[in-house]
């Protein structure tokens, strides 16, 4: 498990490092904040998925629930794998708020996804703390 926090904290500051190298870039840097901010967006949410994905397997053992979370891995769509997921924690007594599972879906299959629209500009959340308006 050790490896895998090392290894997931290297990649949060090689997308911290990215995101300071475009603003000091002349030409990158005249980059819409927008474009910038989704981009380093995908590329975290990709890592996180990743990243939750290996923990995981490293979760796949002889006991009982790990094992039963570990089947998530198995075979199926994205949507069953996830469904799968989180009835294994509930079963197991481990209650997460459904949205939760729903958010790591929407990062699995962004493709599927959708932004609720309002007459609020949309606010792009950046995993480095800043958020910026599109």
């Amino acid at each position: 498990m050790g490896e895998f926090i090392d290894a997931y904290s290297d990649d949060q500051i090689m997308v911290e490092l990215l995101e300071k190298l475009i603003a000091a870039d002349p030409v990158e840097s005249l980059t819409p904040e927008r474009i910038i901010a989704s981009s380093l967006s995908r590329l975290w949410a990709t890592i996180m998925v990743g990243a939750i994905e290996t923990m995981i397997k490293s979760w796949r053992t002889d006991h009982p629930v790990w094992r039963e979370i570990g089947r998530y891995l198995d075979s199926g769509n994205n949507r069953d794998r996830v469904r799968h997921l989180h009835s294994a924690f509930t079963n197991f007594g481990i209650e997460i708020d459904e949205s939760v599972f729903e958010d790591f879906l929407a990062r699995i299959e962004p493709e599927n996804s959708t932004l609720e629209k309002s007459s609020s500009p949309m606010r792009l959340i950046s995993p480095f703390g800043a958020t910026s308006t599109s």
